[in-house]
């Protein structure tokens, strides 16, 4: 558990105090996970459907506590979503129902969700959503009437941010008013994600621009960018969305580099957000090997960078941490991760060619930067959700779905507490 030394009085930031329970994961990182007896799906046939991989999770999570002796309150599964838009409360989405008798919630599973907002009218929604998860203990089950977000996320956050569809007009005339109280919205919530942002080749706001479509994509890249800079400067995690501009992207994240080199006195990672996921990661393997390059490259690792090369003495804490690391032979913490969802990496994409680059692209993501996103707009669908997006990289990676939930939570939890410190 990390702790902070951060005074929080909002209950939407109730993540950062120190009595926050998380569940031990199997293996800690960096060990060779193994899946004990229990796991009911076998891998290399297919992907289950998120209802049987979200029961498949809660059985295996049953027997380990039986079998460890754990009580109710100590679960012994973690299931880690890191992209939904719960908060807007819309229909729910039949394939993440249980069937009748069964219910979402176990008391062997434990979950922390991420709620995204997508554009100003709905921060306060997205701060009100997770306030509401956060302060409540009751729990309910699937038929309850009178459910809570709690039974869907036993501790959730919230990010805020302008989502590329949302670029309205209103955005576009209020002359920074939005990042102004963006900025101050940040500053009050301490555990607040800057997202969803980024950029869409499909988004009409764009696409019809007043100006012209091209001043539209250009205004795409100057809302991310001033965006990016919010994360960067009060270092919180980012969620992109990019689809079909992964080069514009890539474009705008070598910028950043020609502006570190310029400033060689600074440590690189004060020019980026502690971490960045690409959220329902829809680009090829390709892509995967674009950006993670781009990053080695950002901190002295590409192939042209020397080794031998002396770091400048600097009075910068934050440099003197990263020489610490280096000196140490500590590995560098992640910046990028890639998030995959079941709704869009797999349900939307039906074609065979599609499929397969997804798999080929998630086999292109190291194991510590996979994270599983349930992309949903309903409380009751997170945990399904969640599940449905696990079995897919279970699927594509050819290793059982227990295993790849204890990753994915893993990784999960670096992400989100990046801007804290890494968990143990």
């Amino acid at each position: 558990m990390v702790s902070t030394t951060t005074n929080v009085s909002c209950p939407c930031c109730v993540f950062l105090k120190d009595d926050l329970f998380l569940p031990p994961l199997v293996a800690k990182k960096g060990e060779e996970l193994q899946a004990e007896e229990g796991s009911t799906i076998e891998t290399g046939v297919g992907v289950p459907s998120p209802t049987e991989a979200l029961k498949c999770i809660q059985d295996y999570a049953q027997q380990v506590q039986e079998q460890k002796g754990l009580t109710p309150q100590s679960p012994a599964i973690l299931l880690v979503d890191t992209h939904n838009h719960a908060h807007l409360r819309r229909e729910r989405h039949d394939a993440y129902v249980m069937p009748t008798g069964k219910s979402q919630s176990s008391s062997a599973v434990f979950v922390v969700s991420l709620t995204l907002a997508v554009e100003p009218a709905d921060w306060e929604d997205a701060l009100q959503y997770a306030a509401t998860c956060s302060t409540s203990s009751s729990s309910v089950t699937e038929d309850s009437e009178q459910s809570t977000p709690l039974q869907m996320a036993d501790r959730t956050l919230m990010g805020l941010g302008i989502h590329p569809w949302y670029l309205s007009e209103q955005v576009q005339a209020s002359d920074n008013d939005w990042r102004q109280r963006l900025e101050t919205l940040i500053q009050e919530h301490p555990s607040c994600v800057v997202g969803e942002i980024g950029l869409c080749k499909m988004a009409k706001c764009a696409r019809s621009h007043p100006e012209g479509k091209a001043r539209g994509f250009e205004f795409q890249r100057e809302v991310l960018q001033e965006q990016l800079t919010l994360a960067t400067k009060y270092r919180r995690p980012v969620s992109i969305h990019c689809v079909q501009q992964h080069g514009v992207f890539l474009d705008m994240l070598k910028e950043i580099t020609m502006q570190a080199k310029a400033e060689p006195e600074k440590p690189p990672s004060s020019f980026v957000p502690p971490t960045m996921a690409m959220h329902s990661f829809t680009g090829t393997a390709h892509h995967v090997k674009a950006l993670l390059q781009w990053e080695a490259t950002l901190f002295g690792e590409g192939p042209n960078d020397s080794k031998k090369k002396k770091k400048k003495k600097t009075n910068n804490q934050q440099q003197k941490d990263e020489e610490n690391h280096a000196i140490n032979n500590q590995p560098r913490p992640p910046l990028l991760y890639f998030g995959f969802s079941h709704i869009v990496n797999y349900d939307m994409c039906t074609s065979d060619k599609a499929r397969r680059q997804g798999r080929e692209a998630i086999r292109a993501v190291p194991l510590d930067r996979l994270l599983a996103e349930s992309d949903v707009h309903h409380p009751q669908d997170v945990p399904a959700g969640t599940a449905g997006a696990i079995a897919y990289l279970a699927s594509a990676l050819e290793l059982p779905i227990p295993q790849v939930a204890e990753i994915t939570a893993r990784n999960g939890l670096d992400f989100l507490q990046s801007h804290l410190g890494r968990p143990n």
